[in-house]
């Protein structure tokens, strides 16, 4: 893992809503069925709309990083970027259930290029949310 360009400084932007995690299995099958998905760098992104109860995260969020991006502390590393990444993206995500898989060349990314990519997809979720009136 290349770790020449982390900066111990970084402070993820505070998040404006809550984030929370995928759970139980009726939600991954509906994120399995679901066709609003969106693609950039190494990252495989999928949304699907639910109802939002009071006590809810308004988006949660399911991470999905096979062992061919590397052993479990890269695999780690690559959830934690990818964590504050949309927490710092959180509030252009429409509510709902996101599904993320990653590919191997994510190990390589640095913090700066996963956020990118997850700042266009959340730009492509939206739009493509809003297209079909499900946002």
């Amino acid at each position: 893992m290349s770790g020449a360009c982390i900066d111990p400084t970084f402070r993820p932007p505070r998040r404006s809503r809550r984030v929370g995690r995928v759970r139980g299995p009726r939600r991954f099958r509906t994120l399995q069925r679901s066709r609003v998905r969106a693609r950039s760098g190494p990252l495989t992104v999928t949304w699907s709309p639910r109802s939002i109860g009071p006590d809810d995260a308004d988006v949660c969020v399911a991470y999905a990083i096979p062992t061919s991006v590397g052993n479990a502390v890269q695999r780690n590393t690559v959830r934690r970027r990818l964590r504050d990444a949309f927490a710092a993206q959180a509030a252009l995500l429409p509510a709902g259930d996101v599904l993320v898989r990653v590919t191997a060349s994510a190990e390589s990314c640095t913090w700066a290029e996963i956020s990118s990519s997850v700042a266009e997809l959340t730009a492509r979720l939206g739009r493509q949310s809003m297209a079909k009136g499900d946002a």
